[in-house]
């Protein structure tokens, strides 16, 4: 079949030639609009050229009104909607909506309940000597959020009302313009342009019209969920404040306030695409009248009036994808603005803000991560970054430790950036006093210091390689909140301490007898006791130095009390037993 038509082909451009030649086409005008469309004037030679191209130019010129017009109207339908969800939702502001009013009421009587209920928590607490829940931890933080969460709506419409402000500076009035009136469009077809012209013009109208209107429709939905999402999380605000107090409950927190700040945000790289595109239709607004046999004038017609449908469609994907990026900058720029209220009067400038600081940092990373999601840059490069750093930066602490050790143990502690002090220097200075059994994070011990604990957690958190600490001290397990959020995540019912208890007792378990005589003497306690084998205490005992074997002698008695519990009969008792005598024999 292929073959025929083929063959078919062939033959008519064999011919064609020649039926041109005849003498029905050298007696008439012919145009390449002729050989498009093989007009009748030219199979009845008798019809006059002027009354075949008036019938198809009003042939062309109809069509062209009507789907033009349709176009139009889809387009106006979208451009009414969007404008008029801007105008509601560019002006709202929490304090104006009484619908939040009466649901923020009710949900922050519910939060003032609930930080009654944590006072009472806390004295609980303190009466019992919990760690997790101590007045020193609790207290501040609930005494802060009680005043914080009666002025929520003030905070969420700070926020709302800055980035409705930037844009509103793009989609304000008289600087707003996407379909272009119906007296241009129309306008554009001239009678005397001829039918090829106005098919071009009509197209390009046609085709932006559709384009134009089907991404109105999309911001339209999108800005109305954006209204609607807006109002559901300022309602929720003051529960979302009492859910910062809590380590079991800050997940629903960073949850709120990361969804927050994404649907503020999202409008701003809305605005800004809109206003682009808004700007090149002023410009292209009327096609060119020029005519170019060769199609060069036509076509450069009909893309200059898909660069601003373009633009619009890029820019709805963009908005999408931004947010998520802006929310994540102004999370680490808040968290940053929130620890530095703390230290009002001093200098921070460019210690702050430097690529140098955790704040200049964490903006790398989160540009880097964004470009990864994006698929600008190769899956894997924010892991690669922050490895690369992390060993360059050990390698200067194990440096700076052989040479002075008091210095790398002081630096563990910082508070802050020094001159020529790199963040990841500090928290590389925090794992290697781990290593060196330098570290306290027991609040009981006088040499505790919880920046320096601070520091170690957020090397952990930056992918610091911490297993040798670990090895050197078991019990720093406690601050790896990656292993222990695991624990939590595949043990149902595990509270962060359980959890805590749990990842200390597997690291003791998995230590070998070489390991178990490296220890750090702060790492030898009754927690070694518990998870190690008599068998493996016995064997690491014969090179152990003398001062852990006599800090293992000193709990005897807590052993000798939990074989009387367990009994000595059972399982429980006659391993303790064994575990009994290998530090006996030691």
């Amino acid at each position: 079949m292929n073959k025929k038509i083929l063959f078919l082909f062939l033959i008519a451009l064999v011919v064609l030639p020649q039926f041109v030649n005849a003498k029905i086409f050298t007696d008439k005008e012919w145009s390449w609009w002729d050989l498009l469309f093989f007009t009748w004037r030219h199979i009845i030679p008798d019809i006059p050229k002027s009354v075949t191209d008036n019938l198809f130019n009003a042939l062309i010129f109809g069509f062209s009104i009507l789907y033009m017009g349709i176009s139009w109207l889809f387009a106006t339908l979208g451009d009414i909607l969007f404008s008029a969800v801007i105008k509601i939702s560019s002006g709202y502001m929490p304090d104006n909506n009484e619908m939040v009013k009466a649901g923020w009421t009710i949900v922050r009587d519910i939060a003032n309940m609930i930080i009654v209920l944590g006072f009472v928590a806390v004295a609980i607490a303190t009466i019992l000597r919990m760690k997790e829940y101590q007045a020193q931890k609790l207290l501040a933080p609930l005494i802060i959020v009680a005043i914080l969460i009666n002025f929520s709506p003030v905070i969420c419409g700070v926020i709302i009302d800055a980035s409705n402000i930037a844009t509103k500076h793009f989609l304000g009035t008289g600087r707003f313009y996407t379909i272009p009136a119906w007296e241009t469009q129309w306008g554009a077809l001239k009678w005397d342009k001829g039918p090829v012209t106005n098919l071009m013009i009509s197209m390009s109208y046609t085709f932006f019209n559709i384009m134009a209107g089907f991404v109105l429709f999309l911001f339209f939905f999108l800005f109305t969920a954006r209204h609607i999402m807006l109002m559901i999380l300022v309602i929720f605000s003051p529960i979302a404040f009492v859910c910062y107090i809590f380590p079991f409950t800050k997940q629903y927190f960073k949850m709120w306030w990361n969804n927050f700040l994404q649907w503020c945000i999202i409008g701003i790289p809305a605005g800004f695409t809109l206003y682009l595109a808004s700007n090149s239709i002023k410009i292209m607004a009327a096609p060119s009248s020029s005519v170019d046999i060769g199609g060069v004038s036509l076509f450069q017609d009909f893309f200059e009036f898909l660069l601003p449908g373009c633009i619009m469609i890029i820019g709805f994907l963009f908005t999408l994808q931004s947010s998520a990026i802006g929310a994540a900058i102004g999370i680490s720029v808040a968290k940053a603005v929130g620890r530095g209220s703390l230290k009002a009067g001093k200098a921070v400038g460019s210690k702050a803000l430097g690529k140098d600081s955790k704040i200049g940092q964490k903006l790398g990373d989160w540009k880097t991560g964004a470009q990864e999601r994006m698929g600008w840059i190769s899956p894997g490069t924010l892991t690669q970054k922050q490895e690369k750093r992390g060993k360059e930066a050990s390698a200067r602490a194990d440096a700076d430790y052989a040479q002075n050790p008091d210095k790398v143990v002081s630096r563990a502690g910082a508070r802050g950036l020094r001159p020529g002090l790199k963040r990841e220097d500090i928290e590389a200075s925090a794992v290697k006093a781990a290593q060196e059994g330098k570290l306290i994070f027991d609040p009981s011990n006088a040499q505790y210091n919880p920046r320096a604990v601070a520091n170690y957690r957020a090397a952990v958190a930056s992918g610091f390689d911490v297993k040798e600490a670990e090895k050197k001290n078991p019990e720093l397990r406690r601050l790896n909140d990656r292993k222990v959020n695991e624990l939590m995540q595949t043990t149902p019912g595990l509270n962060r301490t359980q959890a805590e208890d749990r990842a200390v007792s597997d690291s003791y378990a998995k230590l070998s007898v070489g390991e178990i005589r490296n220890l750090s003497d702060i790492a030898v306690n009754i927690n070694l006791i518990r998870n190690v084998s008599a068998k493996k205490i016995s064997k690491s005992g014969e090179e152990m130095s003398q001062a852990k074997i006599d800090k293992l002698k000193s709990y005897l008695g807590d052993i000798r009390a939990m074989r009387y519990a367990a009994g000595s009969t059972t399982p429980t008792g006659r391993e303790l037993t064994d575990k009994i005598n290998a530090i006996d024999s030691l």
